[in-house]
């Protein structure tokens, strides 16, 4: 089975694409989904505006623009919406996707061709329009967009067959009715000389959660998460989408929550780790400091908010001020450094402010969380590793990694500021060692580079988790 994508049709399109791009944004930033979709619909926005939006405020999922109408390439309705598949394409980086309806009445061959002959003129628009103004930097020769067809008739299946990807939907029908439809599929394509096995196939998803089961896709998480799976495996399909505004209005928390990671479970496959980035170092610079090249950090998976805890926000408020505390300490160690290389301040004095935000730091190697956990273990380096850190791994097991690494850099930054002091006890024997205050100085550039991407890491990677701890920290 190929691995499986998850996506989601997004309600707020029936709005504005300006809302539909902030929810997709949210949703990017949290890893909810591999596609965010809009329908083209002729009575809401324009879905070609809400693609551009959502593509230049997403990085990791992909776009999708479904149901768009399929007819005679040469009209002006397809030309229309090739040049803004085309523009919409420039924002994407090969992250833009297409769904071609044929118009009724299409007859198959004309479909395939159809499909294939807009396909290439979207790819192309650029090389015979080359474009000027703000996309003339942006756009490169030919764009790459990922075209499929929808639809269970014949023209959607020829369609789909031809450009190697089809979808099709739950709604109104049960799974009998959809392996009718792919029955059909297989057959137009060994009709055409096709493989089946290389077509594509997504499945949107209709259907109401409830309590208890009253028809197929109509029931508890556990009972789409079992029907989706029976489809998934039997049919092939390596993309499930869910259409929350077609289905009930509460449909897409419980599929975000419940239905999705239990699918991606199953099927063996995260897209965390497919797909995600690397952990991006917002402030700071921790290069390989202590052997833990940055490039190595691991990071959190993203946490449905439907799981926080009403405690949970307080926690996580608290983690954000003892980050606040310790980058003051730094400040203070930072202060202290330069009075020392200026002169004014004799090392003594100097020495104690480093010992004072040292008594902070060594109580956890900034570990913030031996002060949560319990003012009985401050100071003790092992708090972490035995109250805070599994009890987080207790909520959310994928945090281990994190919680490792950021243990192994709190050692890095206990031998850090130890170093600091053991510099400045050299100066105390001869304050005009220019030596001496040349390896402070740049020590403590680099120390304060380190030092805030350590306390940058954490907020990212453990703040949704510390919202899942029903107790106060």
């Amino acid at each position: 089975m190929s691995q499986l994508r998850i996506g989601s049709y997004l309600p707020g399109q029936t709005t504005s694409p300006e809302n539909t791009a902030i929810r997709a944004a949210r949703a990017d930033e949290r890893g909810y989904f591999d596609i965010q979709a809009v329908h083209d619909d002729p009575h809401g926005p324009d879905p070609w505006v809400a693609a551009m939006q959502m593509l230049a405020v997403t990085a990791n999922s992909a776009v999708l623009v479904d149901d768009v109408v399929l007819t005679d390439p040469e009209s002006a309705q397809v030309r229309g919406w090739v040049r803004a598949a085309a523009t919409a394409a420039a924002y994407g980086a090969g992250r833009l996707q297409v769904g071609l309806r044929p118009a009724p009445g299409t007859a198959p061959d004309d479909a395939a061709r159809w499909a294939l002959d807009v396909r290439d003129a979207v790819h192309a628009h650029w090389i015979r329009e080359p474009a000027t103004g703000f996309l003339e930097r942006a756009v490169p020769a030919a764009v790459d967009v990922d075209f499929s067809a929808v639809g269970d008739d014949e023209a959607g299946l020829a369609a789909g067959v031809a450009l190697g990807a089809w979808g099709t939907s739950t709604r109104d029908r049960d799974a009998a009715s959809i392996a009718s439809s792919v029955a059909g599929l297989v057959q137009r394509a060994r009709a055409v000389g096709v493989d089946p096995a290389t077509v594509r196939r997504r499945l949107g998803v209709v259907g109401v959660f409830s309590s208890r089961s009253e028809g197929f896709l109509h029931g508890p998480p556990r009972q789409w998460v079992a029907e989706l799976l029976s489809l998934v495996r039997e049919f092939d399909f390596d993309t499930v989408v869910v259409d929350p505004a077609a289905s009930d209005r509460y449909s897409a928390m419980p599929f975000i929550a419940q239905v999705a990671p239990a699918l991606r479970a199953a099927t063996g496959w995260s897209r965390r780790a497919a797909v995600a980035p690397p952990v991006i170092e917002r402030v700071g610079s921790w290069g390989d400091a202590g052997g833990l090249p940055v490039a190595e950090r691991p990071g959190a998976p993203a946490i449905a908010p439907q799981r926080f805890v009403p405690m949970g926000e307080q926690n996580a408020r608290w983690l954000r001020s003892l980050h606040e505390h310790l980058r003051e300490a730094l400040a203070d160690i930072r202060a202290a450094v330069a009075a020392v290389i200026a002169g004014s301040a004799a090392p003594e004095s100097a020495r104690a402010s480093v010992n004072d935000a040292a008594r902070v730091v060594g109580r956890g190697d900034l570990a913030h969380e031996c002060v949560l956990f319990s003012r009985e273990l401050e100071g003790h380096h092992g708090s972490e590793d035995t109250h805070m850190f599994p009890m987080l791994r207790a909520v959310e097991p994928a945090v281990a990694p994190v919680t490792e690494r950021l243990a192994a850099e709190h050692h890095v930054i206990a031998e850090a500021l130890e170093h600091l002091d053991r510099l400045l006890v050299r100066l105390m024997h001869d304050e005009s060692d220019d030596a001496v205050l040349g390896e402070i100085a740049e020590f403590a550039a680099v120390f304060e580079q380190q030092l805030n991407s350590h306390l940058a890491y954490e907020e990212d990677q453990l703040s949704d988790a510390m919202r899942l701890v029903e107790q106060v920290l």
